[in-house]
Protein backbone atom coordinates (compact mmCIF):
# COMPACT_ATOMS: atom_id res chain seq x y z
CA UNK A 1 0.00 0.00 0.00
CA UNK A 2 1.21 3.23 -1.09
CA UNK A 3 3.09 5.84 2.39
CA UNK A 4 0.92 8.07 1.01
CA UNK A 5 -2.44 6.69 2.33
CA UNK A 6 -3.29 8.37 5.67
CA UNK A 7 -5.41 6.57 8.26
CA UNK A 8 -7.58 8.92 10.70
CA UNK A 9 -8.67 8.00 14.11
CA UNK A 10 -10.98 8.22 15.61
CA UNK A 11 -13.41 7.04 12.85
CA UNK A 12 -15.50 10.00 11.32
CA UNK A 13 -19.56 9.72 11.22
CA UNK A 14 -19.52 7.65 8.31
CA UNK A 15 -18.98 4.62 10.76
CA UNK A 16 -22.22 2.89 11.11
CA UNK A 17 -24.22 2.38 13.42
CA UNK A 18 -23.35 4.37 16.42
CA UNK A 19 -20.79 2.18 18.18
CA UNK A 20 -19.02 4.55 20.35
CA UNK A 21 -19.46 1.88 23.75
CA UNK A 22 -19.15 -1.14 22.02
CA UNK A 23 -19.69 -4.45 24.29
CA UNK A 24 -16.51 -6.33 25.24
CA UNK A 25 -18.37 -9.58 24.28
CA UNK A 26 -18.11 -10.84 20.70
CA UNK A 27 -21.76 -9.92 19.29
CA UNK A 28 -23.17 -10.15 15.24
CA UNK A 29 -25.98 -8.09 14.30
CA UNK A 30 -28.78 -8.73 11.49
CA UNK A 31 -28.35 -6.61 8.34
CA UNK A 32 -28.31 -2.54 8.73
CA UNK A 33 -28.84 -0.31 5.74
CA UNK A 34 -26.38 2.00 4.49
CA UNK A 35 -27.34 5.52 4.44
CA UNK A 36 -25.32 7.51 1.95
CA UNK A 37 -27.60 8.45 -1.05
CA UNK A 38 -26.48 7.33 -4.44
CA UNK A 39 -28.03 8.39 -7.53
CA UNK A 40 -30.19 5.73 -9.23
CA UNK A 41 -29.11 5.75 -12.33
CA UNK A 42 -25.74 4.45 -11.75
CA UNK A 43 -23.70 4.40 -14.49
CA UNK A 44 -22.28 1.31 -16.22
CA UNK A 45 -18.34 0.19 -15.37
CA UNK A 46 -16.28 2.42 -17.59
CA UNK A 47 -12.74 3.48 -17.47
CA UNK A 48 -12.43 6.96 -15.64
CA UNK A 49 -8.92 7.10 -15.68
CA UNK A 50 -8.19 5.86 -12.24
CA UNK A 51 -5.78 3.82 -11.66
CA UNK A 52 -6.16 1.28 -9.10
CA UNK A 53 -3.13 0.60 -8.02
CA UNK A 54 -3.33 -0.07 -3.80
CA UNK A 55 -5.42 -3.01 -2.19
CA UNK A 56 -7.90 -2.41 0.83
CA UNK A 57 -7.93 -5.86 2.39
CA UNK A 58 -10.45 -6.10 5.52
CA UNK A 59 -8.80 -9.72 7.21
CA UNK A 60 -11.62 -9.76 9.69
CA UNK A 61 -14.23 -10.93 7.37
CA UNK A 62 -12.12 -11.70 4.88
CA UNK A 63 -12.74 -9.29 2.11
CA UNK A 64 -10.59 -7.29 -0.93
CA UNK A 65 -11.12 -3.63 -2.56
CA UNK A 66 -9.05 -2.14 -4.99
CA UNK A 67 -8.72 1.57 -5.01
CA UNK A 68 -6.15 4.86 -5.94
CA UNK A 69 -3.20 4.63 -3.60
CA UNK A 70 -3.41 8.89 -3.29
CA UNK A 71 -7.14 8.56 -1.81
CA UNK A 72 -7.52 8.95 2.19
CA UNK A 73 -8.77 5.69 3.88
CA UNK A 74 -11.09 6.12 7.45
CA UNK A 75 -11.50 2.29 9.38
CA UNK A 76 -11.68 0.76 12.32
CA UNK A 77 -8.87 -1.28 14.18
CA UNK A 78 -9.02 -4.89 14.28
CA UNK A 79 -10.14 -4.57 17.98
CA UNK A 80 -12.73 -2.26 17.02
CA UNK A 81 -14.39 -4.58 14.56
CA UNK A 82 -14.30 -7.17 16.66
CA UNK A 83 -16.55 -5.40 18.81
CA UNK A 84 -18.60 -3.66 16.47
CA UNK A 85 -22.26 -5.25 15.31
CA UNK A 86 -21.39 -3.44 11.95
CA UNK A 87 -19.12 -1.17 10.83
CA UNK A 88 -17.91 0.86 8.08
CA UNK A 89 -14.67 1.92 6.27
CA UNK A 90 -14.93 4.91 3.96
CA UNK A 91 -12.53 5.79 0.93
CA UNK A 92 -12.38 9.24 -0.56
CA UNK A 93 -10.39 11.06 -3.01
CA UNK A 94 -9.73 14.76 -0.66
CA UNK A 95 -8.66 15.60 1.63
CA UNK A 96 -11.52 17.77 3.86
CA UNK A 97 -10.61 21.00 5.55
CA UNK A 98 -11.17 22.06 9.27
CA UNK A 99 -14.37 20.63 9.98
CA UNK A 100 -15.01 17.95 7.43
CA UNK A 101 -17.73 21.02 5.92
CA UNK A 102 -16.19 22.13 2.43
CA UNK A 103 -18.30 19.60 0.47
CA UNK A 104 -17.02 17.05 -2.29
CA UNK A 105 -14.91 18.85 -4.79
CA UNK A 106 -15.72 18.89 -8.86
CA UNK A 107 -14.22 15.38 -9.76
CA UNK A 108 -14.07 14.01 -6.34
CA UNK A 109 -15.75 11.24 -5.01
CA UNK A 110 -16.21 9.29 -1.76
CA UNK A 111 -17.50 5.48 -0.85
CA UNK A 112 -18.69 3.46 2.21
CA UNK A 113 -18.22 0.73 2.51
CA UNK A 114 -20.43 -1.09 5.15
CA UNK A 115 -19.77 -4.43 7.01
CA UNK A 116 -22.28 -6.30 9.35
CA UNK A 117 -20.19 -9.50 11.02
CA UNK A 118 -22.33 -12.51 11.11
CA UNK A 119 -20.18 -15.91 9.25
CA UNK A 120 -23.59 -17.41 8.29
CA UNK A 121 -25.49 -15.84 6.27
CA UNK A 122 -26.48 -16.42 2.26
CA UNK A 123 -27.11 -13.80 -0.19
CA UNK A 124 -30.71 -14.74 -0.58
CA UNK A 125 -31.53 -15.18 2.87
CA UNK A 126 -29.93 -11.76 3.95
CA UNK A 127 -31.66 -10.38 1.03
CA UNK A 128 -34.91 -11.28 2.29
CA UNK A 129 -34.42 -10.28 5.81
CA UNK A 130 -33.79 -6.62 4.12
CA UNK A 131 -37.44 -6.82 2.58
CA UNK A 132 -38.61 -7.76 5.56
CA UNK A 133 -37.20 -4.59 7.25
CA UNK A 134 -38.25 -2.23 4.67
CA UNK A 135 -41.75 -3.83 4.99
CA UNK A 136 -41.94 -2.51 8.55
CA UNK A 137 -44.76 -0.24 8.90
CA UNK A 138 -42.02 1.75 11.17
CA UNK A 139 -39.20 2.25 8.02
CA UNK A 140 -38.93 5.19 6.72
CA UNK A 141 -37.35 3.85 3.91
CA UNK A 142 -39.12 2.82 0.78
CA UNK A 143 -37.42 0.15 -1.16
CA UNK A 144 -38.16 0.64 -4.64
CA UNK A 145 -36.76 -2.52 -6.15
CA UNK A 146 -33.90 -5.08 -6.15
CA UNK A 147 -32.04 -5.77 -9.42
CA UNK A 148 -29.24 -8.93 -9.28
CA UNK A 149 -25.89 -8.07 -10.88
CA UNK A 150 -22.14 -9.54 -11.23
CA UNK A 151 -19.77 -7.57 -10.27
CA UNK A 152 -16.15 -7.67 -12.22
CA UNK A 153 -15.20 -9.55 -9.79
CA UNK A 154 -17.33 -12.29 -10.13
CA UNK A 155 -18.92 -11.80 -6.81
CA UNK A 156 -22.77 -12.03 -6.95
CA UNK A 157 -24.40 -8.94 -5.76
CA UNK A 158 -27.78 -7.41 -5.85
CA UNK A 159 -28.67 -3.46 -6.25
CA UNK A 160 -30.86 -2.17 -4.01
CA UNK A 161 -33.39 0.90 -4.73
CA UNK A 162 -34.71 3.04 -2.06
CA UNK A 163 -36.58 6.06 -1.47
CA UNK A 164 -36.36 8.05 1.54
CA UNK A 165 -37.09 11.73 2.36
CA UNK A 166 -33.74 12.64 0.88
CA UNK A 167 -34.97 11.48 -2.29
CA UNK A 168 -34.32 8.25 -4.05
CA UNK A 169 -30.97 6.18 -3.73
CA UNK A 170 -29.16 3.05 -4.33
CA UNK A 171 -26.12 1.01 -3.18
CA UNK A 172 -24.90 -2.16 -3.74
CA UNK A 173 -26.04 -5.27 -1.29
CA UNK A 174 -23.80 -8.25 -1.53
CA UNK A 175 -22.27 -11.35 1.16
CA UNK A 176 -19.20 -12.36 1.53
CA UNK A 177 -17.88 -15.37 3.58
CA UNK A 178 -21.29 -15.04 5.31
CA UNK A 179 -21.08 -11.24 6.23
CA UNK A 180 -23.11 -8.67 4.58
CA UNK A 181 -21.30 -6.29 3.02
CA UNK A 182 -23.01 -2.78 1.70
CA UNK A 183 -21.44 -0.23 -0.25
CA UNK A 184 -22.22 2.64 -1.66
CA UNK A 185 -21.13 6.24 -2.61
CA UNK A 186 -21.49 9.99 -3.28
CA UNK A 187 -19.36 12.34 -6.29
CA UNK A 188 -18.35 10.91 -9.30
CA UNK A 189 -20.29 7.78 -9.91
CA UNK A 190 -18.59 6.55 -12.40
CA UNK A 191 -15.40 6.19 -10.31
CA UNK A 192 -17.65 4.68 -7.36
CA UNK A 193 -18.72 1.77 -10.05
CA UNK A 194 -15.15 0.94 -11.15
CA UNK A 195 -14.16 0.77 -7.31
CA UNK A 196 -17.21 -1.15 -6.73
CA UNK A 197 -16.60 -3.48 -9.69
CA UNK A 198 -13.48 -4.93 -7.79
CA UNK A 199 -15.36 -6.10 -4.46
CA UNK A 200 -14.24 -9.34 -3.62
CA UNK A 201 -13.80 -12.34 -0.97
CA UNK A 202 -10.19 -11.99 0.03
CA UNK A 203 -7.65 -14.49 -1.59
CA UNK A 204 -4.07 -15.71 -0.99
CA UNK A 205 -3.14 -13.51 -3.72
CA UNK A 206 -4.89 -10.54 -2.14
CA UNK A 207 -3.70 -11.10 1.13
CA UNK A 208 0.33 -10.62 2.24
CA UNK A 209 -0.07 -13.56 5.04
CA UNK A 210 -1.25 -16.74 2.88
CA UNK A 211 -2.63 -18.08 5.87
CA UNK A 212 -5.65 -15.85 6.45
CA UNK A 213 -8.40 -18.19 4.17
CA UNK A 214 -6.63 -20.15 2.51
CA UNK A 215 -6.59 -24.31 4.38
CA UNK A 216 -3.32 -27.14 3.27
CA UNK A 217 -4.26 -30.59 3.30
CA UNK A 218 -3.06 -32.69 6.61
CA UNK A 219 -2.77 -35.99 7.83
CA UNK A 220 -4.35 -35.23 11.16
CA UNK A 221 -8.37 -36.32 10.63
CA UNK A 222 -9.46 -35.34 14.34
CA UNK A 223 -8.30 -33.46 17.41
CA UNK A 224 -9.23 -33.27 21.02
CA UNK A 225 -10.21 -29.51 22.72
CA UNK A 226 -7.46 -29.63 25.49
CA UNK A 227 -9.11 -26.71 27.65
CA UNK A 228 -11.66 -26.17 29.29
CA UNK A 229 -13.56 -23.68 26.47
CA UNK A 230 -11.23 -23.71 23.05
CA UNK A 231 -13.15 -20.83 20.80
CA UNK A 232 -13.85 -21.59 17.21
CA UNK A 233 -13.24 -18.56 14.82
CA UNK A 234 -14.83 -18.49 11.20
CA UNK A 235 -10.79 -17.63 10.45
CA UNK A 236 -7.78 -18.91 11.47
CA UNK A 237 -7.16 -16.17 13.72
CA UNK A 238 -8.63 -14.52 16.73
CA UNK A 239 -9.48 -11.22 15.07
CA UNK A 240 -12.21 -13.29 13.00
CA UNK A 241 -16.43 -13.82 14.60
CA UNK A 242 -16.30 -16.01 17.47
CA UNK A 243 -18.48 -19.24 16.18
CA UNK A 244 -18.65 -21.18 19.08
CA UNK A 245 -16.79 -22.46 22.38
CA UNK A 246 -15.78 -26.49 22.79
CA UNK A 247 -15.99 -27.95 26.27
CA UNK A 248 -12.59 -29.40 27.15
CA UNK A 249 -12.56 -33.09 25.82
CA UNK A 250 -14.76 -33.03 22.70
CA UNK A 251 -13.22 -34.31 19.65
CA UNK A 252 -14.05 -32.57 15.93
CA UNK A 253 -12.82 -33.70 12.62
CA UNK A 254 -10.48 -31.76 10.72
CA UNK A 255 -10.39 -30.80 6.92
CA UNK A 256 -7.41 -28.69 6.85
CA UNK A 257 -4.57 -26.81 8.55
CA UNK A 258 -3.04 -23.36 7.61
CA UNK A 259 0.52 -22.96 6.36
CA UNK A 260 2.34 -22.28 9.31
CA UNK A 261 0.46 -25.25 11.37
CA UNK A 262 -0.53 -23.13 13.86
CA UNK A 263 -4.69 -23.52 13.07
CA UNK A 264 -6.96 -26.48 11.70
CA UNK A 265 -10.07 -26.18 9.64
CA UNK A 266 -13.06 -28.04 11.00
CA UNK A 267 -14.72 -30.54 8.72
CA UNK A 268 -18.29 -30.03 10.15
CA UNK A 269 -18.75 -26.82 8.52
CA UNK A 270 -18.31 -28.01 5.10
CA UNK A 271 -20.73 -28.00 2.41
CA UNK A 272 -22.45 -31.33 3.81
CA UNK A 273 -23.70 -29.98 6.46
CA UNK A 274 -26.58 -27.50 6.01
CA UNK A 275 -27.05 -26.65 9.74
CA UNK A 276 -23.00 -25.57 10.09
CA UNK A 277 -22.78 -22.19 12.18
CA UNK A 278 -20.55 -20.95 9.75
CA UNK A 279 -19.32 -21.50 6.33
CA UNK A 280 -15.64 -21.83 8.20
CA UNK A 281 -14.82 -22.58 11.25
CA UNK A 282 -11.06 -22.84 13.00
CA UNK A 283 -9.30 -24.10 15.77
CA UNK A 284 -6.42 -23.28 17.49
CA UNK A 285 -3.64 -26.11 16.99
CA UNK A 286 -2.43 -25.00 20.54
CA UNK A 287 -5.30 -26.03 21.90
CA UNK A 288 -6.09 -29.06 19.78
CA UNK A 289 -4.78 -32.62 20.71
CA UNK A 290 -3.49 -34.41 17.96
CA UNK A 291 -2.60 -38.01 19.93
CA UNK A 292 -3.59 -40.67 20.24
CA UNK A 293 -6.61 -39.35 18.25
CA UNK A 294 -6.59 -39.43 14.24
CA UNK A 295 -9.92 -39.49 13.11
CA UNK A 296 -13.25 -40.42 14.32
CA UNK A 297 -14.08 -43.38 12.47
CA UNK A 298 -17.08 -45.95 12.81
CA UNK A 299 -16.37 -48.25 15.68
CA UNK A 300 -17.65 -51.19 13.62
CA UNK A 301 -18.63 -52.77 16.59
CA UNK A 302 -21.03 -55.43 17.18
CA UNK A 303 -24.90 -53.68 17.56
CA UNK A 304 -27.50 -56.15 19.47
CA UNK A 305 -31.06 -55.53 19.64
CA UNK A 306 -33.34 -54.13 22.59
CA UNK A 307 -37.27 -54.12 23.09
CA UNK A 308 -36.37 -50.57 25.06
CA UNK A 309 -37.32 -47.29 22.68
CA UNK A 310 -35.37 -44.48 24.12
CA UNK A 311 -33.57 -43.42 26.81
CA UNK A 312 -33.86 -41.08 29.22
CA UNK A 313 -30.55 -39.23 30.36
CA UNK A 314 -31.01 -38.65 34.24
CA UNK A 315 -27.34 -37.61 34.93
CA UNK A 316 -27.50 -33.72 36.36
CA UNK A 317 -26.08 -31.27 33.69
CA UNK A 318 -24.87 -32.65 29.93
CA UNK A 319 -24.42 -36.47 29.18
CA UNK A 320 -21.04 -37.17 27.19
CA UNK A 321 -21.70 -39.03 23.46
CA UNK A 322 -18.92 -40.95 22.05
CA UNK A 323 -18.47 -42.59 18.53
CA UNK A 324 -18.12 -46.32 19.87
CA UNK A 325 -19.01 -48.12 22.98
CA UNK A 326 -16.40 -47.47 25.35
CA UNK A 327 -14.91 -44.37 27.26
CA UNK A 328 -11.84 -44.75 25.32
CA UNK A 329 -13.72 -43.46 21.84
CA UNK A 330 -14.05 -39.85 20.92
CA UNK A 331 -16.42 -37.60 22.58
CA UNK A 332 -18.60 -36.23 20.05
CA UNK A 333 -21.34 -34.92 21.17
CA UNK A 334 -23.31 -34.55 24.50
CA UNK A 335 -26.80 -34.96 25.70
CA UNK A 336 -28.77 -33.00 28.81
CA UNK A 337 -30.56 -34.95 31.94
CA UNK A 338 -34.22 -34.27 32.04
CA UNK A 339 -34.61 -35.42 28.16
CA UNK A 340 -35.08 -38.76 26.12
CA UNK A 341 -33.45 -39.91 23.01
CA UNK A 342 -34.65 -42.81 20.81
CA UNK A 343 -31.85 -45.60 20.79
CA UNK A 344 -30.94 -48.59 17.85
CA UNK A 345 -29.62 -51.06 20.17
CA UNK A 346 -26.86 -51.89 22.69
CA UNK A 347 -23.43 -53.28 23.25
CA UNK A 348 -22.47 -56.09 23.24
CA UNK A 349 -21.66 -56.34 26.89
CA UNK A 350 -24.73 -54.23 27.93
CA UNK A 351 -23.22 -51.22 29.02
CA UNK A 352 -23.98 -48.99 26.26
CA UNK A 353 -26.46 -47.72 24.03
CA UNK A 354 -26.64 -46.62 20.54
CA UNK A 355 -28.44 -44.00 19.58
CA UNK A 356 -30.20 -43.48 16.76
CA UNK A 357 -28.66 -39.94 16.02
CA UNK A 358 -26.87 -37.17 17.79
CA UNK A 359 -25.49 -33.34 16.77
CA UNK A 360 -21.92 -32.57 16.79
CA UNK A 361 -20.98 -29.07 18.70
CA UNK A 362 -21.45 -27.92 14.86
CA UNK A 363 -24.72 -28.84 14.53
CA UNK A 364 -23.92 -31.54 11.92
CA UNK A 365 -25.79 -35.19 12.39
CA UNK A 366 -23.94 -38.13 13.34
CA UNK A 367 -25.22 -41.68 13.35
CA UNK A 368 -22.81 -43.63 15.18
CA UNK A 369 -23.55 -42.30 18.62
CA UNK A 370 -23.16 -44.42 21.86
CA UNK A 371 -24.25 -43.77 25.26
CA UNK A 372 -23.25 -45.15 28.67
CA UNK A 373 -26.25 -47.15 30.01
CA UNK A 374 -24.84 -46.60 33.65
CA UNK A 375 -28.14 -46.17 35.81
CA UNK A 376 -26.68 -42.89 37.23
CA UNK A 377 -26.29 -42.07 33.36
CA UNK A 378 -29.38 -43.28 31.60
CA UNK A 379 -32.43 -45.22 32.08
CA UNK A 380 -34.12 -47.08 29.68
CA UNK A 381 -37.36 -46.22 29.05
CA UNK A 382 -40.52 -48.24 26.47
CA UNK A 383 -41.30 -44.84 24.58
CA UNK A 384 -39.87 -41.44 23.96
CA UNK A 385 -40.60 -39.19 26.44
CA UNK A 386 -40.24 -35.33 25.06
CA UNK A 387 -39.80 -33.06 27.67
CA UNK A 388 -38.41 -35.52 30.35
CA UNK A 389 -39.78 -37.23 33.87
CA UNK A 390 -43.23 -35.91 35.18
CA UNK A 391 -42.85 -33.14 37.43
CA UNK A 392 -44.36 -33.29 40.62
CA UNK A 393 -45.64 -29.78 40.23
CA UNK A 394 -49.69 -29.58 39.90
CA UNK A 395 -50.67 -28.69 36.40
CA UNK A 396 -51.35 -25.30 35.48
CA UNK A 397 -54.87 -23.72 35.49
CA UNK A 398 -53.91 -20.94 33.50
CA UNK A 399 -52.75 -21.16 30.14
CA UNK A 400 -49.01 -20.84 29.57
CA UNK A 401 -47.27 -17.13 29.19
CA UNK A 402 -45.29 -16.79 25.70
CA UNK A 403 -43.92 -13.15 26.51
CA UNK A 404 -43.31 -11.00 29.23
CA UNK A 405 -39.93 -9.23 30.81
CA UNK A 406 -38.52 -11.04 33.26
CA UNK A 407 -36.12 -10.13 36.04
CA UNK A 408 -34.04 -12.95 37.27
CA UNK A 409 -31.97 -13.25 40.71
CA UNK A 410 -29.45 -15.68 42.10
CA UNK A 411 -28.26 -16.93 38.75
CA UNK A 412 -27.29 -19.84 37.62
CA UNK A 413 -31.19 -20.49 36.71
CA UNK A 414 -33.21 -22.53 33.93
CA UNK A 415 -36.05 -20.62 31.77
CA UNK A 416 -38.45 -22.10 29.88
CA UNK A 417 -39.75 -20.07 26.91
CA UNK A 418 -42.68 -22.07 26.49
CA UNK A 419 -44.20 -21.20 29.88
CA UNK A 420 -42.35 -18.95 31.11
CA UNK A 421 -41.07 -20.21 33.98
CA UNK A 422 -38.17 -19.81 35.79
CA UNK A 423 -36.55 -22.38 37.90
CA UNK A 424 -33.61 -24.03 39.12
CA UNK A 425 -30.83 -25.38 36.37
CA UNK A 426 -32.26 -29.19 37.94
CA UNK A 427 -35.35 -28.48 36.79
CA UNK A 428 -37.18 -31.34 34.39
CA UNK A 429 -38.73 -29.32 32.12
CA UNK A 430 -35.45 -26.49 31.72
CA UNK A 431 -34.92 -25.35 27.87
CA UNK A 432 -32.44 -22.72 28.58
CA UNK A 433 -29.61 -22.65 31.39
CA UNK A 434 -28.57 -19.10 32.12
CA UNK A 435 -24.94 -18.61 33.36
CA UNK A 436 -22.83 -15.96 34.21
CA UNK A 437 -19.93 -15.34 32.24
CA UNK A 438 -16.27 -14.34 33.22
CA UNK A 439 -16.72 -11.24 31.16
CA UNK A 440 -18.98 -8.71 33.38
CA UNK A 441 -22.16 -7.97 32.07
CA UNK A 442 -22.92 -10.97 30.27
CA UNK A 443 -24.49 -14.56 30.03
CA UNK A 444 -23.98 -18.00 28.95
CA UNK A 445 -27.37 -18.65 27.42
CA UNK A 446 -27.26 -22.40 26.86
CA UNK A 447 -30.08 -24.44 25.10
CA UNK A 448 -31.13 -27.94 26.42
CA UNK A 449 -31.57 -30.34 23.18
CA UNK A 450 -33.97 -30.23 21.60
CA UNK A 451 -34.49 -26.47 21.83
CA UNK A 452 -31.97 -23.68 19.77
CA UNK A 453 -30.54 -20.77 20.16
CA UNK A 454 -28.10 -18.33 18.32
CA UNK A 455 -26.59 -15.67 16.28
CA UNK A 456 -27.46 -16.97 13.24
CA UNK A 457 -30.76 -14.89 13.88
CA UNK A 458 -30.03 -11.81 15.68
CA UNK A 459 -31.81 -8.69 14.57
CA UNK A 460 -31.29 -4.82 15.69
CA UNK A 461 -35.22 -4.60 16.50
CA UNK A 462 -37.73 -6.65 17.73
CA UNK A 463 -37.75 -9.51 14.88
CA UNK A 464 -41.34 -11.03 13.78
CA UNK A 465 -42.44 -14.73 13.64
CA UNK A 466 -41.28 -15.12 9.89
CA UNK A 467 -38.19 -13.72 10.49
CA UNK A 468 -37.16 -16.25 13.58
CA UNK A 469 -38.38 -18.69 11.57
CA UNK A 470 -36.26 -18.02 8.99
CA UNK A 471 -33.37 -18.50 10.71
CA UNK A 472 -31.92 -20.85 10.02
CA UNK A 473 -28.44 -21.35 11.53
CA UNK A 474 -30.06 -21.65 15.17
CA UNK A 475 -27.49 -24.12 17.09
CA UNK A 476 -27.42 -26.12 20.37
CA UNK A 477 -24.07 -23.91 21.02
CA UNK A 478 -23.94 -21.37 24.09
CA UNK A 479 -23.68 -18.24 23.21
CA UNK A 480 -22.49 -15.13 25.27
CA UNK A 481 -25.24 -12.77 25.26
CA UNK A 482 -24.79 -8.59 26.57
CA UNK A 483 -27.45 -6.06 27.26
CA UNK A 484 -27.17 -3.94 23.72
CA UNK A 485 -30.68 -1.85 22.88
CA UNK A 486 -29.97 -3.82 19.53
CA UNK A 487 -29.74 -7.13 20.08
CA UNK A 488 -32.75 -9.65 19.76
CA UNK A 489 -31.69 -13.08 19.49
CA UNK A 490 -34.07 -15.51 18.03
CA UNK A 491 -34.87 -19.14 19.51
CA UNK A 492 -36.30 -22.36 19.16
CA UNK A 493 -38.15 -24.16 22.25
CA UNK A 494 -38.23 -27.35 23.11
CA UNK A 495 -42.00 -28.15 21.84
CA UNK A 496 -41.01 -26.32 18.51
CA UNK A 497 -42.24 -22.71 19.08
CA UNK A 498 -39.89 -19.90 17.60
CA UNK A 499 -39.40 -16.38 19.73
CA UNK A 500 -37.09 -13.53 20.33
CA UNK A 501 -35.08 -12.68 23.59
CA UNK A 502 -33.80 -8.81 24.30
CA UNK A 503 -31.26 -9.10 27.40
CA UNK A 504 -31.83 -5.65 29.24
CA UNK A 505 -29.82 -5.50 32.04
CA UNK A 506 -27.80 -7.42 34.23
CA UNK A 507 -26.58 -5.91 38.10
CA UNK A 508 -24.23 -7.12 41.01
CA UNK A 509 -25.21 -8.23 44.56
CA UNK A 510 -26.86 -10.14 44.18
CA UNK A 511 -26.58 -11.16 40.45
CA UNK A 512 -29.57 -9.91 38.52
CA UNK A 513 -30.62 -10.51 34.55
CA UNK A 514 -33.60 -8.64 33.33
CA UNK A 515 -34.67 -10.45 30.03
CA UNK A 516 -37.46 -9.40 27.50
CA UNK A 517 -38.84 -12.59 25.48
CA UNK A 518 -41.39 -13.48 22.81
CA UNK A 519 -42.53 -16.66 21.94
CA UNK A 520 -44.82 -16.57 18.93
CA UNK A 521 -47.96 -19.20 18.70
Amino acid sequence: MSTTVERIEPPTATVLPATATPSPAVVTAAPVLLATPIPVNTPDVVNTGLTLDATYRDTYVGLALDYPSDWIITELSAEQKAQSQTYATAFQSWVSGPGGGDGIPEGGAKIDLGVTPDGTLTLDRALATLRELYARPDSDNELLGTKPLTLASGLPAVRVQTKSVFGESSYIFTVINGHQVNLGGIGDQAQVEQIAQTLRPLTEGDNANPNVVTARMTDVRAIRAVSDMVPVYSGPGETFPLITNVPGGFALAVSGITADARWYELAGCGDQNPNRPAPACWISADEAQTTPIRAITPSEQPVMSTEQAAVMVVANGMAPVHSGPAAGYPQIAQLAGGMSFPITGQSEDGNWWRLAACSSLLNEVLDECWISADPTVTEAVDALIPHGPQSSVPPQVDPPQRSGTVTITELPKCFNLDTGLVGGQSNPNCEFNLHPHESAGTLFFEPILPARFGFGGVFPEAPSATMCTGSQHLSSNSEVIAPLATLYVCYQTGEGRFGYLHFLDMTEEPLTATLEWQTFE
